[in-house]
């Protein structure tokens, strides 16, 4: 079976021996080209990387963890603060996850002050250069969550794409972050926003993935979003297309508002 893509394997998901993924020598050479010093050691190994989670969405259905919180999110006596509460904690699942594919985008060294009195170097959650954008209404819990890990990130509420100020994203890593994504038109407006605001790396970080979309992503529908790649992280891809109303819409459920009905747009689970 094909390699899971916790490390961002390519979409035939063959892995090198190394642990990055296998890819053909002419690929190798053009991301060499590309690079901005093609001589520097570990450069293909890193674009590749980079190459890879444009092609593949990272799924962690199969993890027990996640497991644990999708089967929470859809239960439904798990509503308002406590759900709200729920997506949060996937905010922060999903960035542990964004941390342990992307290092070099997600975590940094610092000094700390050791608790034997000497200063040691360690590994932290990086923040500066980071803008979470939570799309409204349902993904503003799960962006909290994102960043309660980057802690400095800067948090942007967004309808779309058009409606973010170009100074928030450009030359930053970009969250995306939302509950569920169904048909993906909601999310495709977004991202199509951010085409030309010079990102420098785009995440999409959601609960619920449709898999319909998630076949199209890996198809290549967001290449050349952002200067550095696009990566998608989804807790579970699902192959349940429907779409949620009154107290099953995620939207309802996250704000107690079902007797809204008819004022939201609905939003599947």
């Amino acid at each position: 079976p094909p390699a899971r893509n916790d490390q961002g394997a390519l979409a035939c998901g063959a892995l090198a021996a190394d642990g990055g993924p296998r890819t053909s020598k002419t690929e190798v050479l053009q991301l060499r080209m590309e690079a901005k010093d093609p001589g520097e050691p570990g450069v293909a190994l890193f674009c590749l990387k980079r190459l890879a989670c444009c092609l593949k969405v990272s799924d962690y259905s199969y993890r027990a963890s996640a497991q644990v919180l999708s089967t929470q999110s859809r239960c439904c006596e798990v509503r308002g603060a406590d759900l709200r509460s729920l997506h949060r904690h996937i905010g922060m699942y999903l960035a542990d996850c964004m941390m342990d594919s992307l290092p070099e985008l997600f975590v940094t060294q610092s000094a700390i002050n050791h608790v034997q009195g000497n200063k040691v170097e360690g590994v932290v959650a990086a923040g500066e250069g980071i803008t979470v954008l939570a799309m409204m209404r349902g993904g503003e819990p799960l962006a909290s969550g994102l960043c309660d890990r980057f802690r400095e990130a800067m948090l942007v509420h967004c309808n779309d794409g058009e409606d973010t100020p170009q100074i928030a994203v450009q030359g930053r890593v970009v969250i995306v972050a939302d509950s569920v994504v169904n048909t993906g038109t909601s999310l495709d407006q977004v991202l199509k926003g951010l085409r030309g605001k010079g990102c420098r790396f785009v995440c999409v970080a959601v609960g619920v993935l449709q898999r319909n979309k998630a076949n199209m992503i890996e198809e290549g529908c967001y290449l050349g979003l952002a200067a550095e790649g696009v990566a998608v992280f989804a807790l579970r891809v699902s192959d349940n297309s429907y779409k949620g109303r009154g107290g099953t819409d995620t939207g309802h459920r996250l704000f107690n508002t079902v007797q809204l009905e008819g004022e939201r747009k609905g939003g599947g689970a």
